[in-house]
């Protein structure tokens, strides 16, 4: 059954240094080959064990606590339990995780929603899902997004591993085998990602499941970059879900309202020959089955996030203790 992880470093963001392509592409799971932490201007991290088997930040060691653990389903209702990140250095200390539940995991069109709020925007927000929102920009991303507020680096980049599920993938669903053909992105964390390719997605396409690894194709989310023009952009976003950490995207839509913050400005239509049973199809799909916390009943206790430590496919939350 699919799950993800999260864990933090006892650190602060600031203390930590971006060093270029030290993500690992592998999945979003830390292992023996992943590298050494690392951090983007705006806080982006990413993080993994050393040849030594060992978690490592910065070519450090770092101790490593269980503290408590929790799971992330696909079945699951969601988790009421709501917590607070703890300790003056960790990142986002004071804010809570936990509370969403599936019946509140679909948003908007804009990015931002699925919190229970109107603003457009992500900054300075609780996680009610755990999962982080949706990171569209990395350092290479073209100055014309990086004006805008999708790209706030609050939440990392793209391909971090320290992000709760792993660096980010994406899931390209092509609606038919025929050319042209109309085809719908999916964003999210890779664990979300790999759940959603082996659940119930395969039943929307309109072919026979023989078909589905030429109609559903997952591969690394970098970002929004000039070089890979087929990547989702946030101006291609017709669906948002738990809290903005999962993403709908739909190829060759432009919606004008995505560049604004002002929610008054209406979006932009669908195409009129969109086939809106196969979007709703997908929709409900996700809806139903993207990853949730269990509930565990566990008390509401403090917590530190921070680096995944995937292994186990399970969602962790680990307390890394201090630097040794």
């Amino acid at each position: 059954m699919p799950i993800v992880a999260l864990s933090t470093p006892s650190i602060e963001w600031s203390d930590l240094e971006r060093r270029k392509g030290s993500s690992s592409s592998s999945g979003g799971r830390a292992s023996s080959k992943s590298s050494g932490g690392s951090k983007g201007s705006g806080g982006g991290l990413s993080g993994g064990k050393g040849a030594s088997g060992k978690l490592t930040w910065k070519g450090k060691k770092v101790k490593e606590e269980a503290a408590t653990r929790k799971e992330a389903t696909a079945s699951s209702d969601g988790d009421p339990t709501v917590s607070v990140i703890a300790g003056k250095n960790q990142a986002f200390a004071g804010r809570t995780v936990g509370g969403g539940m599936r019946r509140d995991v679909f948003g908007t069109r804009a990015y931002g929603s699925g919190y229970g709020t109107v603003e457009k925007g992500t900054s300075n927000h609780n996680f009610p899902y755990y999962f982080w929102p949706v990171s569209y920009c990395s350092p290479d991303t073209m100055a014309f997004y990086r004006a805008y507020y999708f790209c706030n680096e609050e939440y990392g980049f793209p391909k971090d591993n320290i992000r709760p599920g792993g660096a980010q993938k994406v899931l390209t669903i092509t609606a038919s085998d025929s050319t042209p053909s109309t085809k719908f992105r999916v964003v999210a964390d890779s664990d979300t990602i790999k759940s959603l390719y082996d659940g119930n997605l395969v039943d929307c396409l309109p072919r026979k499941k023989k078909d589905k690894k030429k109609l559903l194709k997952s591969e690394d989310y970098e970002g929004v970059l000039e070089e890979k023009g087929d990547m989702p952009k946030p101006e291609q976003a017709i669906q948002y879900y738990r809290g903005s950490s999962v993403v709908l995207s739909l190829d060759g839509y432009n919606n004008s309202a995505a560049f604004t913050e002002d929610i008054s400005v209406p979006d932009t239509p669908l195409p009129a020959d969109l086939n809106t049973a196969f979007l709703e199809c997908l929709n409900s799909t996700i809806g139903r089955e993207v990853l949730l916390m269990v509930n565990d009943g566990a008390p509401a206790i403090s917590l530190r996030m921070g680096p995944a430590n995937l292994g186990l496919l399970a969602v962790a939350i680990w307390v890394l203790s201090r630097m040794v």
